[in-house]
């Protein structure tokens, strides 16, 4: 369902730039057959509107391989941080008991206390958390309802307040990052989506969000890209598919404005 998703993007973008070459080709060839001013002016149109549109579909068939690979990349770091853990937690049961060790017999008592006192420790910081994350998630539901109301800047202290209590909170990210957005700090929701989207990749929301501020920052391709990421995790998303189509249209009407600028010139 994913492929075939990804290959219709690709698909149209490249259908547009096949029809503007068949135009630009008919209108070139009734200018010769013609050698009419105007004719020959749209010829030349047509002609950079096509090479215009075939860089455009260049361009999405690289953001699409950029996307792909940027999945891959989250996943194998994924597997190395399993590995990692895993390893971890084998070098951990060999301290408590290795057979091949000639103290260990003596040393099963020292290890009961200090695993109770490891546990003790572990225990009172998961509280700690656990109240951390509670006030977080209030602070957090506080920020909704100043949105709600459209009290901006009330929302964004209320979020920052959450992100400190649970820095590693993708969703109260995300919040800050529309707060931010709405006040028109674009730069700072550019830095809260990242961090969101590093924190849970999987995150299609985020991926949208992202793509919208890089499309109001006019970041047209790092736009394209993360639409694209976010089309990757869920081919149906119409956030995704609705920014990345409108993406598409802003860069053509600026490649058809630029191209009509320099036929204007000539």
């Amino acid at each position: 369902r994913k492929m075939a998703a990804e290959s219709k993007i690709v698909f149209d973008t490249n259908a547009l730039a096949e029809r503007a070459a068949v135009e630009a080709k008919a209108a070139a060839e009734r200018a010769a057959h013609t050698n009419d001013e105007a004719d020959i002016a749209r010829a030349k149109f047509l002609e950079q509107r096509a090479n215009a549109q075939s860089a455009i579909a260049a361009k999405v068939l690289a953001a699409e391989v950029d996307a792909l690979k940027a999945k891959a990349a989250t996943e194998v770091r994924f597997a190395e941080q399993r590995s990692a853990a895993q390893a971890m937690i084998t070098k951990e049961k060999r301290k408590i008991y290795d057979p091949d060790s000639a103290t260990v017999s003596g040393s099963i008592g020292s290890a009961d206390q200090q695993m109770i006192g490891s546990d003790k420790a572990a225990k009172e910081r998961e509280t700690a958390d656990a109240l951390a994350y509670q006030e977080a998630e209030q602070a957090n539901r506080r920020g909704n309802k100043h949105l709600e109301v459209k009290e901006w800047t009330m929302a964004v202290k209320e979020y920052e307040k959450a992100v400190k209590l649970a820095p590693r909170n993708a969703t109260i990210r995300n919040n800050l990052a529309v707060a931010l957005y709405t006040i028109m700090d674009f730069s700072g929701a550019k830095t809260q989506i990242e961090i969101a989207i590093d924190i849970d990749p999987q995150n299609v929301i985020a991926w949208a969000k992202k793509g919208d501020i890089e499309t109001i920052m006019n970041e047209y391709r790092e736009a394209m890209n993360s639409y694209k990421a976010g089309l990757v995790l869920d081919p149906s998303d119409a956030a995704c598919q609705e920014g990345l189509r409108k993406c598409i249209v802003q860069i053509e009407e600026k490649a058809a404005a630029h191209a009509k600028e320099q036929a204007d010139n000539r």
